[in-house]
């Protein structure tokens, strides 16, 4: 088993590669591949493991009794995904982690992490950063519009990115799903901000104007 592509995770920074291999080997290491559309968390599962994304993406959703989804977010190569569930002891998971693309995961035994004194701060940090990514979600949804749902996230990319011209993880309908937005009205919506001159679009590519 090739567990160099684990030792690169955000969640063993701070090791060199030939510890964090020799970490990972006591956490029951797993690896499997899933293609695109694959469930690799199903709501309702009992989650006793941390999986790490090694390749691809995944999508992290929560679907209401109608159908209707919500995607809490995309997480690719290096980030973790149900470490919240799993490190309090193995609980009941309320979303799904389904493949957005064709991907290998790694899953780690929750238990042994907690008992890994050198993983302890990157635990932490994981858990703290999960945490803001979550209330930003909760500032872009908790907008009154659809416009400036789509403004508050495209303002938080292009400053994470530094750039005024940047690529969002999303396709239309998924960018709908995270915004909890009607599709149409959100492209709709996109295309009065073109015009405007607020922003151009192309698919997935992004690039935001000044407005004076």
């Amino acid at each position: 088993m090739d567990l160099s592509a684990v030792s690169r995770s955000r969640i063993f920074k701070g090791l060199s590669e030939e510890e964090s291999i020799r970490v990972i080997s006591d956490l029951d290491p797993r690896i499997r591949r899933f293609r695109r559309g694959e469930f690799i968390i199903m709501a309702g599962d009992i989650v006793k493991n941390v999986g790490i994304v090694m390749e691809g993406s995944v999508s992290v959703c929560r679907d209401d009794y109608w159908g209707n989804r919500n995607i809490v977010g995309r997480i690719g190569p290096g980030d973790t995904f149900a470490e919240s569930y799993a490190l309090a002891g193995g609980r009941t998971i309320d979303v799904s982690v389904q493949a957005a693309a064709d991907c290998q995961v790694c899953s780690l035994s929750a238990e042994a992490m907690l008992s890994e004194p050198k993983l302890t701060r990157s635990l932490l940090n994981l858990l703290a950063n999960k945490n803001l990514y979550l209330n930003n979600k909760l500032t872009h949804v908790t907008q009154r519009s659809t416009r400036e749902k789509l403004l508050s996230y495209l303002s938080q990319v292009a400053q994470q990115e530094r750039s005024s011209d940047f690529v969002i993880p999303f396709n239309r309908q998924e960018l709908a799903d995270y915004l909890a937005v009607d599709r149409s009205a959100m492209s709709s919506e996109l295309g009065r901000m073109r015009d405007e001159g607020i922003l151009d679009f192309h698919r997935a590519h992004f690039v935001l104007h000044d407005i004076k």
